[in-house]
């Protein structure tokens, strides 16, 4: 029923329907995967509905479990990982987003993390640290199959961090590397 929710853009009453069902197997220890997929996709709908603190709270729980899975269940950390740095982005609570990402950043590189530390360096004005991290994340993406989207991500924001700083000849040389 939550999928349907979720599906027709009722994201607050999905987020309920994903926290009862991730409270049903909370005790479950044979259940803690589908504990911790419900508690992430409970977090997902609450943040769509800007519901952040509900959010914050199911991210967090998928994010204790997650964390006990490792190193199997890295993408799955590193995406409840990011989608709470987004929350605590929207909510201009970037200390808090930069710990949950400088967690992460204890595991191997990925370019989800950059970007996003990225993205809070940003919003705080840091744009030399964020356009570091930007390029580490263009590094990553450029030798991923698959990955071009991302990789253009990446390129276009270390060019505004480029422009920021007022470095035009940096900003070009993005661009020229975007288009190949």
């Amino acid at each position: 029923y939550a999928q349907f929710l979720s599906g027709i853009q009722d994201h607050a009453s999905a987020g309920e329907y994903y926290e009862l069902a991730a409270d049903i197997l909370r005790n479950n220890p044979a259940e803690q995967a589908k504990f911790a997929l419900e508690s992430y996709l409970g977090g997902l709908n609450y943040s769509i509905a800007a519901k952040y603190e509900a959010s914050n709270r199911m991210l967090n729980q998928a994010l204790s479990v997650y964390a006990q899975m490792l190193p199997d269940r890295l993408d799955k950390y590193v995406d409840a990982s990011v989608a709470l740095c987004r929350n605590y982005g929207f909510t201009k609570e970037y200390g808090k987003a930069l710990e949950i990402l400088t967690k992460a950043e204890k595991l191997p590189p990925t370019g989800e993390i950059l970007r996003s530390r990225g993205s809070i360096l940003y919003r705080q004005k840091q744009y030399a640290e964020a356009a570091a991290n930007y390029q580490q994340a263009a590094d990553i993406y450029k030798i991923l199959p698959g990955s071009d989207v991302k990789y253009q991500d990446a390129l276009s924001s270390l060019n505004r961090c480029h422009t920021m700083m007022g470095n035009e000849t940096a900003a070009r040389q993005t661009e020229q590397d975007a288009e190949r």
